[in-house]
């Protein structure tokens, strides 16, 4: 888990907030925060939803709060109806940029903690193939480097990959 919060905070892209604009970094600031507080997954889940032609990577956000509305919910019926629109939005997003790193694992790291007998755990496995082909392909940028670090801790700490397969990607990332 401490990889998925580092993670949050070194993506490298920027956009601005204002006029359907989101300013990334911002972004993943405050989800952080969002991670640990209900009050700020609410108040950042109402400004993303403003959006009127929210991009891939925003969609991704706003069904990654609505998992953590989910996390954050006490009445398992309202845990259970955001985990829904969780999923939905995130194939939104996925379906809008399906070799997104980012989008890809935001949804697996999510969907890791979800409980599998819910049904909504589905795809951890090919967004960790997406992932493993963008990184094995050296689709990130060099400024990237301590993102893909990241999520290649998180991997490792899920136990998503095997240690060979580990030491590839890791070798792949050296070269950059």
């Amino acid at each position: 888990m401490r990889h998925f919060f580092a993670l949050i905070l070194l993506f490298s892209s920027s956009i601005t907030f204002a006029n359907d604009q989101v300013d990334i970094r911002q972004l993943r600031q405050r989800y952080y925060a969002a991670v640990q507080s209900a009050s700020v997954t609410e108040k950042l889940y109402g400004e993303l939803k403003k959006q009127t032609k929210p991009s891939p990577i925003i969609l991704a956000y706003i069904g990654s709060l609505e998992a953590l509305k989910a996390k954050h919910a006490l009445n398992p019926y309202y845990k259970i109806q955001y985990l829904k629109a969780a999923d939905q939005t995130m194939r939104k997003a996925v379906k809008a940029d399906p070799d997104n790193l980012e989008i890809r694992f935001l949804r697996y790291s999510y969907q890791y903690y979800v409980p599998e007998f819910l049904g909504y755990s589905e795809e951890k496995k090919e967004d960790v193939a997406v992932i493993v082909a963008q990184i094995s392909a050296g689709n990130f940028r060099k400024q990237d480097k301590d993102l893909v670090k990241n999520v290649l801790g998180f991997l490792e700490e899920t136990k998503a990959v095997s240690l060979s397969e580990l030491n590839k990607l890791n070798a792949v990332l050296a070269q950059h």
